[in-house]
């Protein structure tokens, strides 16, 4: 509103300066023809409404301009005054026109952008859903099948309660496999930007690193931090973009974590390329084979062996909420590398 403001005043303000210069000047040259650029100002904040009323104001003030020329004498006749007017209003209804037509193409892309935006969503949503039913109706089912065996142990003469006990348990493990995957669904919907500053991504590497120091140090693992020489700043969420460092290295830690050698090697680097910070997280482990590389960022897709799948969906969500990306790829010999890329300040404020 405050911009919209701004751009009126700025075209009251012009518009009159334009009008007095073109009143009492005797230029042999149409400056009305310079209303053209009031309009072009309103096209860059204003609706297909707000440009129609700008062109016939800018219109009438031409036609005012040249009246005055005439001594405000509807009978008197100048020639060269009425070309220039003609032009002028030629000129005027012409950028009116295609500037309205801006506008409404404009918006008409904005609608297919947006609808293609929602049946993107949909397909999303769909896909999600899919494997929401999927990872919540295994644990749910085998509950209720546990729980069944329960009742039948109990039911037995004697009661078996030993038993019944175990499958109770089983029940009690499958009931909390499902409520870590509804918790795990609340995180990953719960990704938005809330407190947006610029910051280095060094120092949050660095923090991020001490806060998984223990792992580190339980895994017997060795760090190295191959950092650009001078600071990389990041506009966006500190806390989401730290969980999401926090998210990658301990998958990286993980991916190591049963390897029996000692070549167990995590390597940290920054650079800085088109307008672009990238960090790559380079792990030994046992890597991901080619078919599974581009679903490790799925919801619910995992290969561990008692993961959930979430980790990764929640950090591609943290990345694209900031206008980045995030990809895997093969290290050599052994291992993996994700790749985060993530825009600078100049560039993100013009995303």
């Amino acid at each position: 509103m405050a911009k919209r403001r701004f751009v009126w005043f700025l075209f009251c303000a012009t518009a009159v300066a334009i009008f007095t210069l073109d009143a009492v000047t005797s230029v042999d040259i149409p400056i009305s023809v310079l209303y053209v650029t009031l309009i072009m100002i309103v096209l860059r904040s204003g609706t297909a409404r707000d440009i129609l009323i700008a062109g016939l104001t800018c219109c009438i003030l031409t036609i005012a301009s040249y009246w005055k020329g005439t001594g405000f004498n509807i009978t008197k006749f100048n020639e060269a005054g009425l070309i220039d007017v003609l032009i002028s209003l030629f000129a005027i209804a012409s950028v009116t026109y295609l500037s309205i037509k801006i506008v409404h193409s404009e918006a008409s892309m904005r609608k297919a952008r947006d609808q293609a935006a929602r049946t993107m969503l949909n397909v999303s949503i769909n896909e999600l859903a899919t494997s929401v039913v999927h990872e919540i109706s295994q644990p749910i089912g085998a509950a209720a099948m546990n729980n069944a065996a329960a009742r039948r142990w109990l039911d037995m003469t004697p009661a078996n309660f030993r038993e019944a006990r175990a499958a109770i348990d089983s029940a009690t493990l499958n009931t909390q496999r499902a409520e870590s995957v509804i918790q795990g669904l609340r995180r990953l919907s719960s990704v938005s930007l809330t407190d947006r500053n610029v910051f280095d991504v060094a120092e949050l590497m660095r923090e991020a690193i001490a806060f998984l120091s223990d792992e580190i140090e339980q895994h017997r693992i060795r760090v190295s931090m191959r950092l650009h020489p001078n600071s990389l700043l990041i506009d966006g969420d500190r806390t989401l973009i730290q969980q999401l460092l926090i998210n990658v290295i301990n998958n990286a830690i993980e991916a190591m974590s049963h390897d029996k050698s000692e070549n167990r090697n995590l390597t940290l680097l920054t650079s800085a390329s088109g307008g672009l910070v990238s960090i790559e997280v380079q792990d030994t482990g046992a890597g991901i084979s080619s078919e599974h590389l581009e679903q490790i960022f799925d919801p619910f897709y995992t290969t561990k062996a008692r993961g959930l799948g979430i980790g990764l969906a929640i950090s591609r969500s943290i990345v694209t909420s900031h206008s980045g990306s995030i990809q895997a790829s093969h290290n050599k010999p052994t291992g993996t590398i994700i790749t985060i890329r993530l825009p600078t300040p100049a560039r993100s404020s013009h995303g």
